[in-house]
């Protein structure tokens, strides 16, 4: 699944209500998760909620009436410290719980999340540190009423996985888990599996949060990491420029790197979960970042610039064999959709969108060369 600081965010709110929890002897937090969603819904399985005892909510399920009546479930099961199953029903035209928009949804709500306390701190860690883990709910069922349940963050070995549970016991998951985990992993995407009638598993796949790597600190890249930093990325700008590459120019990058661009690139773990756009003020800065960039793993490499500057570079790489044609096939250039951008922020927009495009669906529309 996807993680933006915005996941990591609620993940930390957790833990640090869960350490006010313990020292003042209250429950004080639910949480709702989306384990289900078929058709059109509101939210897609992976959403998630918190609600606060002070009535408080962070995060969403989906908005509107839908969530109006998680909230009221969610604080019964506060009151009452338990979990549930639920199936927000917002029409009264079918026979299942279903959406007015045709949809329907199953929804996890915890209100006894101080009892999973190992596991959040254990998630929190893990993204922090940009490794690589699968959080699992195991339900056990009697119809559609919730028996029990278990949180368990599983991490991944050379041969199999390794399961943890809030209790802190480790063990083996049964062979169906382990080839779902698989899929939902090869997928990146949630699923909820059904190994029995009355046992259930929500599997989610958690990666380190997407990072987006700004090489250039004028105009359209410090446009470029505010709205990386607004949809939720780890932002890092990088540019040679002292008065440029400042925390008072750009006080929404989470790390600010004022340093030769080759080297400063070399120094950062680029793993496939990193976008690099490059977006800096000359043709030489741009040839020695993309060469750069594209010896590592990043997933999305861009480059802004006209069909002749692109073409200009592209040559002047290969020529001295720092690159080849296969390597080159990998950046997006020019960057970003068309939208018809123009000014700094339009054109922002364009490199951003082509970056959520890139990691959400895989192949955005390119954009026409100029």
């Amino acid at each position: 699944m996807k993680v933006t600081k915005h996941e990591i965010e609620l993940w930390s709110v957790l833990a640090e209500r869960m350490k006010e929890s313990i020292e003042e002897c209250n429950t004080g937090i639910a949480i709702a998760v989306v384990v289900e969603a078929v058709g059109s819904t509101p939210q897609k399985s992976g959403a998630k909620m918190l609600l606060l005892e002070d009535g408080s909510t962070f995060g969403t399920v989906g908005g509107g009436l839908v969530e109006a009546l998680v909230i009221e479930k969610a604080k019964e099961c506060m009151r009452a410290h338990t979990a549930c199953l639920f199936y927000p029903r917002t029409s009264d035209e079918f026979e299942k719980p279903m959406l007015r928009c045709g949809g329907r949804m199953t929804i996890f709500i915890d209100g006894c999340v101080r009892e999973h306390r190992s596991v959040i701190s254990q998630v929190v860690e893990a993204l922090k540190n940009r490794h690589r883990r699968c959080f699992l709910i195991q339900v056990q069922t009697e119809g559609d009423e919730l028996k029990d349940h278990r949180w368990i963050l599983a991490e991944p070995t050379a041969s199999s996985y390794k399961a943890v549970s809030c209790k802190g016991e480790v063990f083996e998951l049964p062979k169906e888990v382990v080839e779902a985990i698989q899929h939902a992993t090869l997928n990146d995407k949630p699923s909820f599996n059904k190994l029995s009638s009355s046992l259930c598993f929500y599997i989610e796949p958690l990666k380190p949060p997407f990072r987006l790597v700004v090489v250039g600190a004028g105009h359209v890249g410090k446009c470029v990491a505010q709205l990386g930093s607004l949809v939720g990325f780890e932002v890092i700008v990088i540019d040679d420029r002292i008065e440029f590459a400042s925390k008072e120019r750009l006080p929404f990058a989470d790390a600010i790197i004022c340093d030769d661009v080759a080297s400063a690139i070399s120094r950062l773990r680029i793993d496939e979960d990193t976008a690099i756009v490059i977006v800096s003020y000359s043709h030489e800065v741009d040839a020695k970042a993309l060469s750069t960039a594209l010896r590592t793993s990043a997933s999305y490499i861009g480059m802004m610039g006209s069909k002749r500057k692109v073409n200009h570079i592209f040559k002047s790489l290969l020529s001295n064999n720092s690159v080849d044609e296969k390597e080159l096939s990998r950046v997006h250039a020019p960057i970003g959709l068309e939208i018809g951008a123009v000014t700094p922020m339009e054109i922002a927009i364009s490199i951003i969108a082509e970056v959520i495009a890139s990691y959400r669906v895989g192949k955005p529309q390119k954009l026409r060369p100029t």
